[in-house]
């Protein structure tokens, strides 16, 4: 499902489709994923499968399972469900928000003067290459716990994948703090988390915090995806 994928991870992708398949062919005999050989062959044709994935369609399917049983019009039953399909679909996109680039806020904004936060997150907005013209003397920050930009929601303790490092693709996570909106500027502030190590049992990354702040506005991450801290 993930939304990216290298190239020079297809091989890798191929070998453990492989060997997973001949463990469960070991194991149950017959290998019900037998699909999942396919999966490098058509992200290196496709690209990222995750548009295709038939699992978005189900709620499509359910509607005209609904509509099919509703109208009771069977007859031309294709007609029929194909009307009221153009119908709603012409509802829809005459909204002003249709594909549009917008922001929402849920909950309450809180009013926060600058002086409030703590030092080292002070020299850090004021760094931000966004924020190097505003004058943060005697300025009052909107502090919000949730904010949806361009249809990705940002919520405090979040955290997001923001780059990879070193040839080992390490993903370098980041944990919002503070979601800001500055002169109608949305800032998050946080700290990175620094990858220690892997554990394979649980598919999962051991962080450590790092001890400084960091800024970065909404959709400079490199996935949109958020994550969740366990442990």
């Amino acid at each position: 499902m993930a939304p990216r994928v290298k190239r020079e991870s297809l091989p890798i992708l191929d070998l453990k489709v492989k060997e997973f398949l001949q463990e469960l062919k070991n194991v149950f005999d017959t290998p019900k994923c037998h699909y999942l050989i396919h999966y490098a062959r058509l992200i290196s044709s496709y690209g990222p499968l995750r548009p295709l994935w038939c699992m978005r369609f189900e709620s499509k399917h359910q509607y005209f399972k609904t509509v099919s049983s509703t109208c009771r019009n069977f007859i031309n039953i294709a007609a029929s469900v194909a009307k009221k399909h153009q119908f709603k679909q012409c509802w829809e996109f005459s909204s002003e928000n249709m594909l549009c680039d917008y922001e929402k806020v849920t909950g309450t904004s809180v009013s926060t003067p600058f002086t409030s936060l703590p030092r080292e997150l002070q020299n850090t907005l004021k760094s931000h290459k966004s924020c190097q013209a505003i004058d943060f003397a005697g300025k009052t920050l909107q502090r919000v716990k949730e904010v949806c930009v361009n249809n990705a929601k940002y919520t405090t303790k979040d955290v997001f994948v923001i780059d990879d490092v070193h040839t080992e693709e390490v993903p370098l996570f980041f944990q919002v703090k503070y979601v800001f909106n500055i002169d109608t500027l949305w800032i998050l502030c946080g700290k990175l988390l620094l990858p220690q190590s892997f554990d394979s049992h649980f598919h999962a990354f051991r962080v450590s915090y790092d001890k400084d702040w960091f800024c970065l506005m909404p959709g400079e991450e490199l996935d949109y995806q958020a994550l969740d801290l366990c442990g």
